[in-house]
């Protein structure tokens, strides 16, 4: 019965997680909810994540605030990199009859 309960409770947020990339703007707040769905999610099966450690040659302090700029600058056709705090994560353009409209579809976090 617990288990149920769980696999219940867990889709109910995925649900939650999932339609919060429908709302604009995107907060801070938001973005913390969708990491913390992300790591309790870790054993799910249908869920696929992997934490990958920023290695820099001399050292993130050093180094830290070079690669940030880099990545800031990053150009992904069809994709916007947009910053939130200590968030980062992809919207999508779609274009149709001249203009650009903007998707909020929280893609990837950082």
């Amino acid at each position: 019965m617990n288990s149920t309960c769980d696999a219940i409770r867990w889709l109910l947020q995925d649900e939650i997680v999932s339609e919060l990339r429908h709302i604009s703007p995107v907060t801070w707040s938001m973005l913390e909810k969708v990491e913390n769905h992300v790591k309790q999610s870790e054993d799910h099966p249908s869920c696929f994540s992997r934490h990958v450690r920023l290695q820099f040659v001399y050292g993130a302090e050093q180094s830290l605030e070079l690669f940030v700029k880099e990545f800031e600058r990053i150009n992904l056709p069809e994709y916007l990199l947009n910053n939130v705090e200590t968030y980062y994560y992809l919207t999508r353009y779609f274009a149709k009859l001249h203009f650009f409209r903007r998707e909020t579809n929280v893609s990837a976090l950082i």
